[in-house]
């Protein structure tokens, strides 16, 4: 309306009298469009919790991965394997291979003449005040000073038969385990102390404080799993030195009071090296098992790392340090949504197997949380220790555990979200079939599994005690299972198996074959083909119903950014409203005198022709006339 038009009061009245009769002459929307309302507002809730649930996931995985990988590097292999060279291989001195010294005088040859030549290339390089002391690739730095940890059985442990006790003159020497561990102090050679008032002054020198023992809790060294048994993280410690002379001094001081002997079980070689071009710790994990039937194992590993600190930091590690406060956002509100889901469905909540998985992820998460702030807390205590005493041997192994377990537990997450992404493509059909077919036959798969392992384990038990005693894929009860496995890959050994028994060989070879890969893989396949047929069959209501809403959200999508037409809105029918008259016996009546009306017209069409073909005597006499066509 105009300005003038609002202005007359004739007209505004009119106006209001108009609209009154218009609303009071409207009627509500029909049922069918009601319907199609709702269905139409379901799907948008439901379409906007998929899109929400599909960006937040993405943007958590997204995190996840940053966080995992940042704390990752692949230039942490090449440095890793030039210390293999250097301190292994014999690179840059010496000829003696670490893996192929097998006694003890040959481990004594590679400590002088591969290990601390390597360590202290050069006295002369570097002054006696300068803590950095340059290794033999002359870009990396010796971190503190190297040390030695010997761990050792107690004598008179071995307990030998009565009827062997008369022939048998030799001291007897048995297995390393926890219980028959030395822990006691000692003089010299491994003289015990018979006088408890005279007690040498550990402290004075490293030479002498090489015979005391040092627990776990002192070193602060954790258990660490070696070739043979499962060593405790004390021992006897004996530091090398600052320099290549005093180094050299040690070692000759060691082999001349045997610091190593026959009751000596495992030793671990301690270093730290530095390289500053690429920020890295290379942690030594070098340790020789000595096996009590004479010989010795060489284990290899080193870890590198870096130090976490919040301190003096690049761009990428502020960046990596915003995404790492970014994922404790996220923990932090997915553990208040879980939290607050236990406490609204209480016992129900732990009957829904996605709930459990959450559950679990969701403390593997926090887990993680702990240990990088735990890590985050020693790294900078070690950095400080460094500081103050640069000479001081540090344990760079106790943190480098704790970064260790931070990764493998991000490992796990990133795992299990990873595999969870798979949800988020439930809408294709072949994958959801995929989805449903495991959810729907974990519990045969279940029964099948321990079926499967009582059969396995039966043959592993069986394989142990017929070839333990000949074949080393089968001299534990884990090589022997290992061996099995790989069998199952197509992976094996057959003459090997002959070699040991003609009879029992191939028995062995070709039950397992018939029962493990012919049998019971058959059964496990038979499984999931029986599950596949029958979600196929009675889940495609569920399916479709996904599909619909994948089919609606791309048309909202393509509405959106203009790819499509807009669609069409349908004239909605306005019926006067009238009391006491029902609009639809209206229609009904409306309809029904079309259909008369049409029905008379089509007679008399009908008639007309009849008489322009009959003539206009036709319907005077008797007689009956059938038209056909």
């Amino acid at each position: 309306m105009t300005q003038e038009e609002l202005e007359n009061a004739a007209m505004l009245e009119q106006f209001e009298r108009e609209r009154a009769d218009t609303i009071a002459g409207s009627m509500p929307p029909d049922d069918d469009e009601i319907l199609e309302a709702r269905e139409t507002r379901f799907k948008e809730i439901r379409m906007h919790k998929i899109v929400r649930e599909i960006i937040i996931y993405i943007l958590f995985l997204y995190v996840v991965m940053f966080v995992a990988y940042g704390n990752t590097d692949y230039k942490a292999f090449n440095l890793r394997q030039s210390i293999v060279d250097t301190y292994i291989n014999a690179a840059y001195n010496g000829k003696l291979k670490f893996n192929k010294a097998l006694k003890r005088e040959q481990f004594w040859n590679w400590t002088d003449n591969v290990l601390i030549p390597s360590l202290f290339p050069d006295d002369s390089s570097s002054s006696i005040d300068d803590p950095l002391k340059l290794v033999a690739d002359q870009q990396s730095y010796l971190i503190g000073v190297p040390a030695f940890r010997q761990v050792r059985i107690q004598k008179d442990k071995c307990e030998v038969p009565d009827v062997m006790q008369a022939q048998f003159k030799q001291d007897c020497r048995v297995e390393y385990s926890y219980g028959d561990e030395e822990v006691d102090n000692f003089l010299e050679k491994w003289t015990p102390i018979t006088n408890v008032s005279y007690l040498p002054n550990y402290e004075e020198n490293s030479w002498i404080g090489c015979w005391k023992y040092h627990s776990w809790y002192d070193l602060k060294k954790l258990p660490f799993w070696g070739n043979v048994a499962l060593y405790n993280g004390g021992g006897y410690l004996a530091q090398l030195g600052s320099s290549s002379a005093e180094s050299l001094s040690m070692t000759t001081y060691l082999k001349e009071t045997d610091w190593l002997d026959q009751y000596t079980r495992a030793i671990f070689i301690d270093f730290v090296i530095y390289n500053p071009v690429m920020d890295f710790y290379v942690v030594s994990y070098l340790m020789v098992d000595f096996l009590p039937q004479g010989g010795m194992l060489g284990y290899v590993d080193f870890k590198v790392t870096k130090l976490k600190t919040i301190h003096n930091l690049t761009f990428s590690e502020y960046a990596l340090l915003g995404l790492e406060g970014i994922f404790l956002l996220f923990v932090l509100w997915f553990t208040y949504n879980e939290v607050k889901k236990i406490l609204q469905l209480r016992k129900k909540y732990f009957k829904d197997k996605e709930n459990i998985v959450e559950l679990i992820t969701l403390s593997i998460a926090v887990t993680a949380v702990f240990m990088y702030f735990y890590r985050l807390f020693e790294s900078m205590k070690l950095v400080s220790e460094r500081k103050e005493s640069p000479t001081k041997l540090l344990n760079f192994q106790y943190v480098v555990h704790w970064e260790t377990y931070f990764k493998w537990m991000m490992g796990f997450v990133l795992f299990i979200f990873t595999i969870k992404f798979m949800k988020l493509l439930r809408f294709n059909y072949r994958l959801r079939l995929f989805c449903e077919t495991v959810i729907a036959c974990w519990y045969e798969v279940l029964l099948f599994l321990i079926m499967f392992g009582v059969i396995f384990m039966g043959y592993t038990c069986c394989g142990f005690l017929l070839f333990s005693n000949s074949l080393y894929d089968y001299v534990t009860v884990v090589t022997t299972m290992e061996s099995l496995f790989s069998f199952l890959l197509g992976k094996f050994d057959f003459s090997s198996l002959v070699g040991v028994s003609r009879i029992l060989g191939p028995i062995y070879f070709f039950s397992f074959a018939t029962i493990s890969i012919f049998i019971l893989m058959n059964m496990f396949l038979t499984v999931i083909i029986e599950a596949f047929c029958v979600v196929k069959h009675s889940s495609s209501e569920n399916i479709q119903n996904d599909l619909e809403i994948v089919d609606f959200m791309i048309h909202r999508f393509k509405r959106w950014t203009g790819f499509a037409e807009k669609r069409l809105k349908k004239p909605v029918k306005t019926v006067p409203y009238i009391d006491g008259i029902d609009p639809v016996q209206v229609d009904c009546d409306e309809l029904k005198e079309k259909l008369t009306s049409m029905v008379d017209n089509l007679n008399l069409f009908i008639r007309k022709e009849r008489l322009e073909h009959l003539g206009p005597d036709y319907g005077q006499s008797d007689e009956r006339i059938i038209f056909t066509a």
